[in-house]
C-alpha cells in the first residue's frame, strides 16, 4: 500500500480516499497513474470490508485480513490456528482462530475489518 496506509475502518478508508481523489483525479489536473493506484487500493481494501463478518470460523486460505492495521493474506488454516503472512514485510505469525489474538505476541490481534 502506497496511499491508503494504517486505515482501520470502512469509514476512515472512504474518508481518506475522497481526500485523495480530490487531490488526484486527472479530470481536475491529477496525475492519471496515482489515481489508478489509489482506485486500486481502495479497491482492494474495500473487499475487505465488504465480507467483513467479524469471525473467523469460516475464514479460508487466500482470504485477506488486518493484522494491526496492516494487510495480511492467509496462508494456512488449521483447527483453532490461522497462519498469516504480512503482504508488505513477508513476516509470518500464527493467530488462535476463535480469540484473533496473535499466539506469540499478544499486541497483534487479526480482524476482517
Amino acid at each position: 500500500m502506497q496511499y491508503l496506509t494504517d486505515i482501520k475502518t470502512e469509514k476512515q478508508l472512504k474518508a481518506v480516499y475522497r481526500t485523495l481523489a480530490r487531490k488526484n483525479h486527472p479530470d481536475i489536473g491529477g496525475n492519471m497513474l496515482i489515481m489508478q493506484t489509489i482506485n486500486s487500493e481502495y479497491n482492494f481494501l474495500n473487499e475487505i470490508f465488504r465480507t467483513k463478518n467479524g469471525n473467523l470460523s469460516n475464514i479460508k486460505e487466500g482470504d485477506n485480513v488486518i493484522v494491526n492495521g496492516s494487510v495480511s493474506e492467509v496462508i494456512k488454516v488449521m483447527n483453532t490456528i490461522i497462519k498469516v503472512r504480512s503482504i508488505v514485510s513477508g513476516r509470518e505469525a500464527y493467530f488462535n482462530k476463535k480469540t484473533g489474538n496473535c499466539i506469540s505476541n499478544s499486541k497483534f490481534q487479526i480482524s476482517r475489518d
